[in-house]
């Protein structure tokens, strides 16, 4: 059985990110979609307005609000409805905390694994879908204070071994470049920058693209550094067989 896809959003609205969040409800017969909300990189006085805030985006895309809930009713978390899952933004460590703290990552990743849910986050939620948050600590620079003190950060890893940054501006010159560049190399973790208008599909861990409209800066740590423009595709792994034509890779 195929792994579920991965949607990672820059952390900017649903309008920024509306080419990936176009890919993500695909499905001809939206009234099919039901989506459960984990809200826990946020206070929980702002859950209602994190519920309010997926049905109002979902609602031009035919998705009725009845359809949208928030997953913090155990013991499935919504996984045992949902075909969605939404993991707004916030604080990552906190996230990544209470996922743990309720056994959710460990849920998350069978759930994956089977193929059952398609899993989008923004800025936070999309940190937590790779290997390690670590790289947004506001101590080394990053946006998020680590208020819990959390030092094991490896996250649910489903992204090809590789790590996030969102919110990402400046390209390959200025600080959040230089912060990308000296983690990666110190981490071993190879990173995404995605800007907050822009989103990235990730599928079976092994490839991802970039649904734009602008662009994701790569970074290696060997290295290597590299863009990949709006609509391409690149893969995340070193694959045993050629990039196929279509697959383009930008160095």
């Amino acid at each position: 059985m195929p792994l579920s896809p991965c949607y990672l959003g820059g952390g900017g609205s649903e309008s920024d990110e509306s080419q990936l969040w176009d890919q993500l409800f695909t499905n001809p017969d939206p009234t099919t979609h039901h989506i459960a909300v984990w809200p826990w990189a946020q206070p929980q006085s702002s859950w209602p307005d994190l519920q309010a805030w997926v049905a109002s985006a979902v609602a031009p895309r035919g998705i009725p609000a009845s359809h949208v809930t928030l997953g913090t009713s155990p013991p499935a978390f919504g996984l045992d409805e949902a075909d969605v899952l939404v993991i707004p933004g916030g604080n990552a460590f906190e996230l990544l905390d209470h996922m743990r703290t309720r056994g959710l990552m460990q849920a998350l990743k069978q759930a994956h694994a089977r193929g059952s849910v398609r899993v989008y986050g923004g800025s936070a939620g999309a940190l937590v879908q790779g290997r390690d948050v670590s790289i947004i600590d506001a101590a080394i620079g990053g946006l998020d204070d680590n208020t819990i003190g959390m030092e094991d950060c490896t996250a649910a890893d489903f992204l090809g071994g590789w790590s996030v940054y969102p919110h990402f501006e400046g390209g390959f010159v200025g600080r959040l470049a230089e912060l990308c560049r000296k983690w990666s190399r110190e981490r071993g973790i190879k990173v995404m920058g995605i800007p907050e208008k822009c989103g990235v599909k990730v599928e079976g861990g092994e490839w991802a693209r970039n649904a734009g409209p602008e662009d994701v800066w790569c970074f290696e740590p060997n290295g290597k550094e590299w863009v990949v423009k709006a609509g391409e595709r690149f893969p995340l792994r070193d694959l045993p067989r050629p990039v196929e034509e279509e697959d383009v890779v930008v160095h």
